[in-house]
């Protein structure tokens, strides 16, 4: 009778205990699900989505949502030097025509773009335990992966990888050195990223695993 007494105090607790932890991801997510998302604030200027840290209660989260800023942060600010790099090499005679640059400011739209609507997949998806979200995140964060293994190699065009050495060897002695130092530190940033940017999806991808499973609609507040 000792013995079944005790179990039956045991499974009673277990079940006290998994109520409140109902309750208590419950009260998490009513958190959540009363922020504006309708307050566009981000980017600056554009404000296109609304972000704040602020929203995202769980500290673990709320490191993996900002390891995702980061990296599509210097994604941009690298597709901003390499069309600052491009416009310099081109205007210099060593790359072609004013079409490279086109090329490099439509890699940052079209990327910058695409990074946005994946970050904010990242963001949110953390946010309000949206698991199909931040799934998306993840997908479209190993194609910028793939862009990002691309530029640290690619020469020709607007790219500016480590097969640009090359030929940038080559050069003549006038711009010989600003060429090679542009590559080398291009290929440097383009490197950054690809860490900064695995290691964000790797934490999205461990924040997903680890306790946050879509346990409720995503809902919008009422306008």
């Amino acid at each position: 009778m000792n013995v079944t007494g005790q179990i039956g105090k045991f499974a009673a607790k277990r079940q006290r205990d998994a109520i409140a932890q109902r309750m208590k991801e419950g009260m998490n997510f009513g958190n959540s699900s009363k922020v504006d998302w309708e307050d566009y604030n981000y980017p600056p200027l554009l404000q296109i989505i609304h972000f704040s840290l602020d929203d995202i209660e769980d500290a673990q989260a709320k490191s993996a949502v900002r390891w995702a800023h980061m990296s599509y942060r210097f994604v941009c600010f690298t597709l901003l030097f390499n069309i600052a790099a491009t416009l310099v090499l081109v205007s210099s005679g060593a790359k072609g025509s004013f079409l490279n640059v086109l090329y490099s400011i439509f890699n940052f739209i079209i990327v910058s773009l695409v990074g946005l609507y994946s970050f904010y997949n990242a963001y949110k998806g953390l946010a309000t335990n949206n698991m199909s979200m931040s799934l998306k995140y993840i997908m479209i964060q190993c194609l910028t992966i793939v862009f990002m293994v691309v530029s640290v190699s690619a020469y020709g065009a607007n790219f500016n990888g480590l097969g640009s050495l090359k030929k940038a060897n080559n050069a003549s002695s006038k711009i010989k050195q600003m060429w090679v130092a542009w590559v080398i530190v291009e290929s440097i940033m383009w490197i950054i990223n690809l860490c900064t940017g695995i290691y964000s999806a790797l934490k999205v991808q461990q924040n997903r695993r680890e306790g946050r499973p879509t346990a409720f609609p995503l809902t919008e507040n009422p306008t």
